[in-house]
């Protein structure tokens, strides 16, 4: 179910867009500590600052490229390499009622089709667990580095 809004901040007008999605506990586990990482202060700033800043690696990447961490050894692995999307039967599925602002849904939307996503709330799910697994990896010390297709690569450090 979507309804929209309007808010007026500084005579800027954005749409609200309200979104129901269904997380399982440890979806919302993932955001509660991307919340803290990054000291959002909601699930929804948690949800997209870590969708519009994984968007930004994507197009980074370009065709043919990939998101990559890379430890102290030089051993690397991209990031669908170790995040697992396998969907799990959950026993308990909580639903949460979001007002996301309409760019925010376009980065969304642009992120779902960049991470094959089945839907928007997969996407977000993806993004979640992806960017929660990237943050770690670089609070271990291990470099986030975007290889583009023809081999080059530019390290990232995740500011947050």
């Amino acid at each position: 179910m979507n309804t929209q809004s309007k808010t007026v901040t500084s005579q800027v007008v954005s749409e609200l867009v309200r979104k129901n999605l269904e997380f399982s506990p440890h979806d919302i586990e993932i955001f509660e500590n991307i919340m803290t990482l990054l000291h959002a202060s909601s699930i929804v700033e948690a949800i997209c600052r870590s969708c519009r800043i994984l968007h930004q690696l994507f197009i980074d990447q370009g065709v043919g490229g990939t998101i990559l961490v890379k430890d102290e050894q030089g051993n690397e692995k991209a990031i669908f390499q170790f995040v697992d999307d396998s969907t799990q039967v959950q026993s308990r599925i909580v639903r949460k009622n979001f007002e996301f602002l309409s760019n925010d849904i376009d980065i969304i939307e642009k992120l779902a089709t960049q991470l094959k996503a089945p839907s928007f709330v997969e996407a977000v799910r993806m993004a979640g667990r992806r960017m929660n697994a990237l943050m770690n990896a670089q609070e271990k010390g291990r470099n986030v580095i975007v290889k583009d297709a023809h081999g080059s690569e530019q390290t990232y450090l995740l500011v947050y």
